[in-house]
């Protein structure tokens, strides 16, 4: 389940608890609450593995695109001595190889700012309901203290 469901459900579930009359506050039952911050636990080390696995996939393709440039100059570099004198086929092969390494280094970085976003948007989005629903937990805990 997703982190974000699981508070839209927190969230329902504080809409939907009865009001303490003339005090704004809301009456949740603490094993509910309690039920809502295991969900959300369970469910954490997912979302961050997906952003780890975005990073991860980022860092194998900045690899594989790496890889591909040395093969690419290393065949090109065979071929040249065969049809072309090897100072010409090497000056060739080295800007190919650069402009794939420089490539696949902008495609990498859009990658690694792009799955930077997502998690610093998801864990924002996180903290934010995470905040909201502590300050409303306090405030039903000061409110029953009362």
């Amino acid at each position: 389940m997703d982190v974000l469901k699981i508070l839209e459900e927190f969230e329902e579930k504080i809409n939907d608890s009865p009001k303490i009359p003339l005090t704004g506050k809301v009456l949740i039952d603490e094993e509910e609450l309690f039920l809502f911050i295991d969900k959300i636990r369970s469910v954490l080390p997912e979302e961050i593995s997906k952003a780890k696995g975005i990073l991860e996939t980022r860092e194998n393709l900045l690899n594989k695109a790496r890889n591909e440039a040395e093969e690419i100059l290393e065949r090109a570099k065979l071929q040249g001595e065969k049809w072309l004198s090897e100072s010409e086929m090497i000056k060739i092969a080295e800007e190919r190889a650069r402009e794939i390494l420089n490539k696949a280094n902008n495609t990498a970085n859009e990658l690694k700012i792009s799955a930077r976003q997502y998690a610093i948007e998801i864990l924002e989005k996180m903290a934010t309901n995470l905040n909201n629903a502590l300050q409303e937990v306090t405030k039903g805990i000061e409110e029953l203290k009362k």
